[in-house]
């Protein structure tokens, strides 16, 4: 195959929100084809750069993922392209496709039991204690009994965590549950049960938002740590088991033993491609303790590809078999900011908890104008655009209610 002719190979890609549109910002920079698979009226779909997947003429959009995903490739018009999934679901449906396509539809991916110990928060948690690595102190609760054994003191700083977050989220909107008894933890268990969600029962880490690291990069096909990033979160909503909506790069020394930590774990597993950790740092001993692994572009991916840690086009290239591209070391400081949540979450805190220290409104805007935004673009405005005439007209609806009544 001609060596030139592979940097051109297309890109598909699977996902939603802002991490398939900073995936897709990323290759159309670069000059590379890119289509995207994602839901309609997406976010991604409102960029310049966006051209949909096309779909076969009998494409059920109700079927699984691993279905739809093997239905598109077998109809790609394409002979061979890139593949990024870029969501939990895509992902786990990419990791097992069927040997013909994954040669065809190549991918920088972990073997699909890796993948799948990483995504189920128990497993994870018997990884994390086998390898006697720094994780939150875990119960399984397969029944309502097992909430019997767990000592009294757990329940004083506890949550059920679902195994996997994709389905969690979608019912119960939030990421996890507080419970503050033994008789709420077997509540809220039966709730998760009656959704079809599997849980475990978990410490709560405690310490305020600033406590969050992440830790992002990328493992080449031969098991090399070729790209690193740290951040560190300084604001997040909602107020728990949130995301981050305004963050900082520092350097990797400032987060060394988790990142030592990690690597112990993504070598046992034998992981290759992107990957995402959250860590938490308890202050009551200054460990750093793993909260979770994604294993794929995350939020803000092209805040990181900012930064030069180019970890889309690693992906791109150790697929194909090409020379990974150059890293350099990444400035610490730099901050990213998610305009839109990051608003919630002022006015959040305003309203539940008014006597709490914070910054002045102004300052708080302040912060957005030296940062990165995950939407807005020079190059591609619209979805920055559509966004802000949503609020806009979501703020005048809500004024326009609170008259009438």
């Amino acid at each position: 195959m001609n060596r030139n002719a592979t940097h051109d190979l297309p890109v598909l890609i699977f996902g939603t929100s802002v991490t398939a549109l900073g995936a897709l910002r990323v290759f159309a920079r670069r000059g590379t084809p890119a289509w995207v698979h994602t839901i309609p009226g997406d976010l991604v779909t409102l960029s310049r750069y966006y051209r949909p997947a096309p779909l076969p003429a009998d494409f059920a959009a109700a079927g699984s993922h691993a279905a739809r995903l093997e239905s598109i490739l077998r109809s790609a018009a394409v002979e061979r392209a890139f593949l990024l999934p870029c969501t939990d679901l895509w992902t786990e449906a990419a990791a097992a496709l069927p040997e013909d396509l994954k040669l065809r539809f190549p991918a920088s991916l972990a073997p699909r039991e890796t993948i799948q110990i990483l995504l189920d928060k128990g497993k994870l948690a018997d990884v994390m204690a086998a390898l006697e690595l720094p994780h939150p102190r875990s119960f399984a609760a397969d029944r309502p009994e097992d909430f019997d054994a767990v000592p009294d003191r757990v329940f004083a700083s506890a949550f059920l965590k679902p195994k996997s977050s994709a389905a969690f989220i979608d019912k119960f909107k939030v990421k996890a549950l507080h419970v503050r008894s033994r008789e709420e933890a077997r509540a809220r268990f039966r709730d998760a049960k009656n959704a079809n969600c599997e849980v475990i029962l978990q410490e709560y880490v405690p310490g305020p938002p600033t406590e969050h690291f992440f830790i992002d990069g990328f493992v080449d096909v031969r098991g090399d740590v070729r790209a690193r990033f740290a951040r560190q979160r300084l604001r997040m909503y909602p107020a728990d088991f949130g995301n981050s909506t305004f963050m900082r790069s520092v350097a990797i020394a400032r987060v060394a033993p988790a990142f030592d930590a990690l690597q112990i774990l993504l070598k046992h597993l034998n992981y290759r491609g992107i990957y995402s950790a959250e860590y938490k740092r308890d202050p009551r001993d200054g460990k750093f303790y793993l909260l979770e692994v994604n294993v794929r572009p995350w939020w803000y991916v092209d805040f990181a590809e900012s930064c030069g840690v180019p970890v889309c086009e690693m992906a791109y290239a150790d697929a194909l078999g090409l020379p990974l591209p150059e890293t350099r070391e990444y400035p610490a400081g730099k901050t990213c900011v998610y305009t839109y949540f990051d608003m919630q979450g002022y006015f959040w805190q305003k309203k539940h908890h008014p006597s709490a220290p914070r910054d002045s409104f102004l300052s708080h805007v302040g912060s957005w104008f030296a940062s990165r935004h995950p939407i807005f673009a020079g190059d591609d405005p619209r979805p920055a655009v559509a966004t802000l005439i949503f609020l806009i007209q979501r703020w005048l609806k809500n004024k326009l209610w609170l008259k009438r009544t």
